[in-house]
């Protein structure tokens, strides 16, 4: 006999612990529709062939219903679960590919640690006259532009307690090389937005913000409701407007588009030619040296419209500035637990020859 507390009413109250056990075995073949005497000479190994004494040892009341805990049939029982899984091949997230910091030059001429940097521009003036005896002689005249930035700083954290570390090491686990990889690359796809729309808070320029970059809207609706020669006129129109735009100061240029844009026109047959769209504008505008598919413009512009714009891809035209690539900066101990940082920083976009640069939105119908 044994001293036990009644739940209900708190007294103590004396238990035969054998009558319990039997009370409780019942209870559990009951469970699967079964009487404990059925069982020979009361092993319970021996009731019917399909409920095992594994099977009611290895059981687990959850609010009154009984889970096995090892494999599903009689004939697995031996073994457990654990046994039977086969551990499958471990894939990775992929997550968006940054096209605009593949595209666009990257100018790292300024210092890390400075707050601010200077961009500047010379320019000429004056125009040769005609000689006239007495005249007054023209001259030519020299300009300088500056304008000063702010460098933004981009920073992004990881955190280890000791259990993550003692797990990871159990596991065989890289985790600390994978939470750096994790910062570097949350730092880099915030830093390819920044290059397409800058950061307005700090009035910092991106390719589709920038102030000196004209932008216009196309008349012409790339969605199929157009006869395709009326889009490929209208493409024309838009490059010959770039290449006029400049004078010809930039003989080649190159075109950044919408990515769903530059499918559409990679798949649309310009009849009797054999060619597709793209490859019959590509083919007759040579100027025009790559065409660069970009998923960042799309859906950007005004009434959901995508963005087509051409503009020279070299550091002395067009370029973020980035003074300090990713960095890892090592955190101090916070009792159990370690920290460190991911750094990076951005000055903008610079527009150094403006002329050369414009962007049009273009309705995709999408």
């Amino acid at each position: 006999m044994s001293l036990v507390i009644d739940a209900k009413t708190g007294k103590t109250v004396a238990l035969d612990v054998a009558q319990h056990v039997e009370s409780t075995l019942d209870l559990a073949y009951a469970q699967f529709g079964l009487r404990h005497q059925d069982s020979a000479a009361g092993r319970l190994d021996a009731a019917p062939a399909e409920y095992t004494e594994r099977y009611l040892l290895n059981a687990a009341a959850d609010k009154g219903v009984l889970t096995r805990k090892d494999a599903e049939s009689r004939i697995d029982s031996f073994f457990l679960q654990r046994e039977l899984t086969a551990i499958g091949r471990e894939v990775e997230t992929q997550y968006e590919r940054p096209k605009l910091l593949e595209a666009v030059p990257v100018d790292t001429t300024v210092a890390p640690g400075a707050k601010f940097f200077t961009a500047s521009r010379i320019s000429e003036f004056g125009e040769p006259a005609v000689w006239i005896d007495g005249m007054k002689v023209p001259q030519v005249e020299l300009a300088r532009e500056e304008e000063v930035k702010q460098v933004i700083h981009l920073i992004i954290g990881a955190s280890f307690s000791l259990t993550d570390m003692m797990a990871a090491q159990f596991s065989g686990k890289p985790l600390e090389s994978l939470k750096v990889r994790a910062m570097q690359r949350s730092i880099q796809i915030k830093l390819n937005r920044m290059v397409a729309f800058g950061h307005a808070p700090t009035n910092t320029y991106g390719l589709l913000t920038h102030p000196y970059i004209p932008k216009l809207t196309s008349a012409v609706d790339f969605d199929g409701s157009e006869s395709v020669q009326t889009e490929v006129n209208e493409i024309s129109r838009m490059i010959h407007y770039a290449k006029a735009n400049n004078k010809d100061a930039f003989e080649s240029l190159d075109a950044l588009v919408s990515a769903r844009v530059h499918d559409r026109w990679a798949n649309t047959q310009l009849t009797g030619t054999g060619l597709t769209l793209l490859q019959f504008v590509k083919q007759n505008n040579p100027q025009i040296r790559r065409w660069v598919p970009c998923w960042e413009f799309q859906g950007v512009g005004p009434s959901g419209t995508d963005a087509l714009m051409f503009t020279r891809l070299e550091e002395d035209s067009i370029s973020y500035v980035q003074p300090q690539g990713f960095t890892l900066i090592p955190g101090a101990a916070d009792g159990l637990s370690q920290k460190m940082y991911g750094l990076a920083s951005y000055g903008g976009v610079q527009a150094h020859m403006a002329a050369n640069s414009n962007i049009h939105w273009v309705n995709s119908g999408e």
